[in-house]
């Protein structure tokens, strides 16, 4: 079947492994990894990698890659796509025969829970992909609505969704303590 990692965290110490190792029994076609990101905490690691495939037409996409030695690798002939991925902090990027093109190779600036900063280079940076419309927080993507999608698990709400969290009652609703 088709393969669709979408809208997660990885985050990863005192480890050198393959966050996302599709080579271990895993049988897709192809398939969809997009709006995640994977950060190894502390130091840059060079034994740690983002992604390795054996499969043909798999997709990253619109992914954050922080302090990693590699960021993603294929097996053997394979081709796989990166297309607007951001990538920083890491030893190397995409290893072996990938089509890689919109790269961003800047500090992502995560604030609190994953969200972007106002200034991060990765807001309206992605590659549309329609059939992802929510975010990690079940928050629209893209916003504004007809804009363009960013990178990463959370989409930048370029407009508050709620601006009065706490509106006041309307007569008659009122709670009255007793």
């Amino acid at each position: 079947g088709q393969l669709a990692i979408i809208n997660n965290m990885f985050f990863l110490s005192d480890k050198n492994v393959v966050f996302l190792d599709l080579s271990g029994g895993v049988n897709a076609t192809g398939g969809l990894i997009a709006h995640n990101v994977f950060v190894h905490l502390g130091n840059p690691s060079t034994q740690v990698t983002g992604i390795k495939t054996p499969y043909n037409n798999v997709d990253v996409s619109n992914n954050i890659f922080m302090g990693l030695g590699t960021v993603g690798t294929v097996d053997g002939a394979v081709t796989a796509t990166a297309n607007n991925n951001c990538v920083y902090n890491c030893n190397a990027g995409f290893v072996g025969n990938w089509a890689e093109v919109g790269t961003v190779s800047t500090d992502p600036k995560l604030g609190d829970g994953g969200d972007l900063e106002p200034d991060s280079p990765c807001i309206d940076a992605g590659v549309d992909i329609p059939t992802v419309t929510v975010d990690i927080k079940g928050r629209p993507r893209p916003s504004p609505d007809g804009g363009k999608w960013d990178i990463g698990p959370c989409e930048f709400q370029h407009e508050d969704p709620d601006p009065d969290p706490d509106p006041e009652p309307e007569p008659g609703n009122e709670l009255i303590n007793a």
